[in-house]
């Protein structure tokens, strides 16, 4: 019990930090209102909060049901493009770099183990849109930026790949409307694009690119392939 109570804080603080940030950035964008300020949570206790539920959700998949609410989905696909423009200062980049990929993680391993309606939610919030962005964007530098290009591609693939084919665990059929829905985010989002121009990037010799650009650009054509 006590550790579902603080899943439901850490849940409830990541929330209001995303939401603190949207209307931040929503008063900046009206000239007529008075910007709201955005909270004033360390980045270290947000980057803290999401770790510590990354780690429930690998930890106990049984968490998934405590940890699921619609807000936190709509909230965490937020935080995966939190100042996706850095101000020039390292530390302060660095921090917003791991609240994004913190984010993205989170997302990913609740895709994982979840049923169908949770994966139905997920293409609602552009979840497919995410995956784009965060290829394009890849933070960090030389193999650190290597290693956030290969999982992206390999993300995409993957996920396209369940909800083309189902999933035995959480067990569910293939989705292939969820599926069509997420090719098209994809290519709003110029993902396409951002698929060919992977596969003439080498990357560093511990992060195979191309292979997985290979991989994800099949997928986005239906052609799907298994590894054993």
């Amino acid at each position: 019990m006590q550790s579902e109570q603080r899943i439901k804080d850490t849940t409830a603080s990541i929330i209001s930090f995303a939401n603190s940030y949207t209307c931040g950035k929503k008063g900046k964008l009206n000239e007529q209102s008075k910007p709201e300020p955005e909270s004033t949570t360390p980045l270290k206790d947000i980057i803290s909060s999401l770790e510590f539920l990354l780690n429930q959700i690998q930890k106990n998949i049984t968490h998934i049901q405590v940890i699921y609410t619609q807000k936190l989905l709509h909230s965490l696909s937020i935080l995966t493009i939190y100042k996706i423009n850095g101000q020039g200062d390292q530390k302060f980049d660095k921090q917003t770099f791991e609240v994004r990929r913190s984010s993205r993680y989170c997302l990913w391993n609740i895709h994982l183990w979840s049923d169908e309606y949770v994966q139905s939610e997920l293409v609602r919030i552009r979840y497919a849109n995410i995956l784009a962005i965060a290829i394009s964007t890849a933070g960090g530098s030389g193999e650190e930026q290597d290693l956030e290009i290969m999982n992206g591609l390999s993300h995409i693939y993957q996920f396209l790949a369940i909800l083309h084919n189902g999933s035995n665990y959480p067990l569910f059929l293939p989705l292939p409307l969820l599926a069509h829905s997420s090719k098209e985010q994809i290519e709003e989002e110029g993902g396409n694009e951002e698929v060919e121009a992977q596969l003439i990037n080498n990357g560093n010799i511990n992060c195979n690119i191309k292979d997985n650009a290979k991989w994800t650009k099949r997928s986005i054509f239906d052609h799907f392939i298994h590894s054993s």
